[in-house]
């Protein structure tokens, strides 16, 4: 007796057709799933995708503002420690 996935006998295609089904539609995913990953692969598909997570990049940001803030507040200390120099050497 020869089974084919797609029979001529009507009557024998709705017999066979979900079991054909249950092997061709995963293995046709896992087909596209091959090929869009090998696509993929090694590149960015969005040009400012991030590998950071939301959450870190946003401790980053903060701690590069705090760390902007600092070096701000030490040049204008050092800028009013100039200016009382020169305000003394000028008396």
């Amino acid at each position: 007796m020869h089974i084919s996935l797609f029979p001529r006998n009507p009557e024998r295609l709705s017999k066979i057709s979900p079991i054909a089904f249950l092997f061709l539609l995963p293995a046709l995913g896992l087909v596209l799933y091959y090929i869009f990953g090998r696509m993929a692969d090694g590149r960015k598909m969005i040009h400012v995708e991030s590998d950071e997570s939301l959450s870190e990049s946003i401790v980053r940001q903060s701690e590069e503002q705090n760390n902007v803030k600092k070096e701000l507040k030490r040049v204008y200390k050092l800028l009013n420690r100039i200016k009382k120099k020169k305000g003394s050497d000028d008396k």
